[in-house]
Parts: C-alpha cells; sequence; structure tokens
C-alpha cells in the first residue's frame, strides 16, 4: 500500500462525534411594532412555544415601536445588554410586510451584526397563519450537517420530549456534478472511481455524525426520536418539500457566512420562502 494510500485510509476511519452541550436561555427578547394587545397576545404565544421544549424559565423583556422607530436603538439594546435569545417576525417597522421577497433591515441586522441566536415567528398580523402550540417536529436545516454541534444542540433543546428531531443534509446535487465534470477533464485522474465513491464519502460524513448524535442523546436521556435524511437533492426545492410533508414545527439553521456580511444563501433562501414557520437563525 503506497503511504498516500494508507494516510487516506487512516483518514476515512477518523469520524467526527457529538458533543452534547445545550443552550442555556436565561432571558429573551421580544420586539414588535403591533399594538399592546396584539403584543401581549404575541407574548403568550411565544412563551408557550418554547416551553414545550427542554427549556427553563426564562426572564422576558419587550421592545414595541415606543421604543424604536428604525434599527439603530434595536441594534443598540441587543449589544448593550445581550439576551440569549431574540424573538421577532419579518419586516418590524411595518415595511414590505407583504412583500415575499425579503426579511426587512431589523432581522437582516440582527442575524448579522450581533451573535444573538434569532427565533424568527411569522408576522402576528399575517391572516391564515397560526403559530404551533409546541415545537413537536424540529428540523435542522444545513448543507454541512458534521460537527455542527451548535445547531444540533439548540434543535433538541426546543424540541419535545415526545417530539421528532430531524437531522438532515441534503449535498447540492448541480455542485457535485460541476466538479466531477471537472475531475473527468484532469489527465489521469480516474473518473469512475471519483463518481462512484465521492458521492458515498460526502454523504457517509454527515450519516456518521448522526449515529454518534442518537447514542450521545440517549446517554443523556434526551428523548426526542431522531430521524436522519441525508441525500443528494437540490437542497431549497427538497427543503421546502420536506417541510411541508413532515408538517415541521420549527427549522434551525445557521445564518452567518464566514468571510461576508451577507446572510448564508440557503438559510436566507429559506427564510424568504417558508413564511408560516418558525425559524431559529444561529
Amino acid at each position: 500500500m503506497k503511504l498516500d494510500d494508507f494516510e487516506s485510509v487512516f483518514r476515512s476511519s477518523v469520524k467526527t462525534p457529538f458533543h452534547h452541550a445545550p443552550p442555556n436561555i436565561e432571558t429573551a427578547l421580544l420586539i414588535t411594532d403591533v399594538d399592546n394587545a396584539t403584543t401581549e397576545d404575541f407574548l403568550i404565544a411565544a412563551k408557550r412555544f418554547l416551553a414545550s421544549g427542554h427549556g427553563q424559565d426564562i426572564e422576558w423583556t419587550t421592545m414595541t415601536s415606543e421604543d424604536f422607530q428604525e434599527v439603530a436603538p434595536v441594534l443598540d439594546r441587543v449589544r448593550r445588554n445581550p439576551p440569549s435569545l431574540a424573538v421577532c417576525y419579518r419586516h418590524l417597522l411595518g415595511q414590505g410586510a407583504k412583500l415575499p421577497y425579503s426579511l426587512g433591515s431589523t432581522v437582516d441586522t440582527l442575524t448579522q451584526a450581533t451573535d444573538v441566536p434569532v427565533l424568527l415567528l411569522p408576522r402576528p398580523d399575517d391572516e391564515g397563519i397560526k403559530l404551533p402550540e409546541a415545537a413537536a417536529q424540529v428540523m435542522v436545516v444545513t448543507d454541512h450537517l458534521t460537527g455542527d454541534d451548535q445547531l444540533v444542540n439548540w434543535a433538541a433543546h426546543l424540541c419535545t420530549d415526545d417530539g421528532t428531531l430531524y437531522l438532515t443534509h441534503i449535498e447540492d446535487e448541480a455542485v457535485l456534478a460541476k466538479y466531477l465534470d471537472a475531475c473527468a477533464k484532469i489527465p489521469g485522474l480516474d473518473i469512475d472511481i471519483a463518481t462512484e465513491k465521492l458521492p458515498k464519502k460526502l454523504l457517509s460524513m454527515p450519516t456518521d455524525y448522526i449515529a454518534s448524535t442518537v447514542e450521545i442523546l440517549a446517554k443523556e436521556s434526551i428523548h426526542e426520536n431522531v430521524q436522519a435524511i441525508v441525500r443528494l437533492g437540490s437542497p431549497v426545492k427538497d427543503y421546502e418539500k420536506l417541510v411541508e410533508n413532515l408538517k415541521v414545527d420549527l427549522l434551525v439553521m445557521n445564518t452567518k457566512d464566514k468571510g461576508q456580511n451577507a446572510m448564508h444563501a440557503l438559510a436566507y433562501a429559506l427564510s424568504v420562502e417558508l413564511r408560516d414557520r418558525p425559524l431559529l437563525l444561529l
């Protein structure tokens, strides 16, 4: 066996384990721009939704349109006294509330300019959309699941004991095809082997990580039913179908992309499209 072959075999045997470190949600900041009665109803619904998981007593504070008329005061409040969680909805201050193409400047700023997790709920004035009473069906959304303990820990923490935790990894089939096409144009590279083994390796890593997660959660007596969804596909379209078919109550996603200020492309696309579901943006 060549040295390079031995090194590859050794590396393939190294698996990334899951580390259980549940978040500590001590404080939550509710940000709204609706009237006091609607804000109170919204607060009650948000408290009920979060209490359904493995949460503890949370100290809630509220920031309404009486406290801000632009993004700066919200950002200042969050930076000055960071809550464990910010809870809000799209298009605060009502600008573009009915437009389905963005999240609004307040949400964009909170997700990118602070490290505070944002629980994005359906707008309380969106007709026909009701906040679930519990996070019984929780889905982790990513194209890079392996080693992303933060996503899994938050999702497991917020999922109900009798709920289902979907750990997903959808590898972009179009991107894979592009790289395999490039490999086919490199002289001396066995494209048949690459075509056979690369997809398998890309999918085996998240599969092994999920198996580790199931084992660790069982040891910690976290009782969610964990389901693995690992496959090639078209991430945005596939996730939209999965969310609808599985009746997902909460999606948990990463929003920060290293090297740029804009939200991670997959997270932003789903955040815009899935207006009727709670999203946890980390």
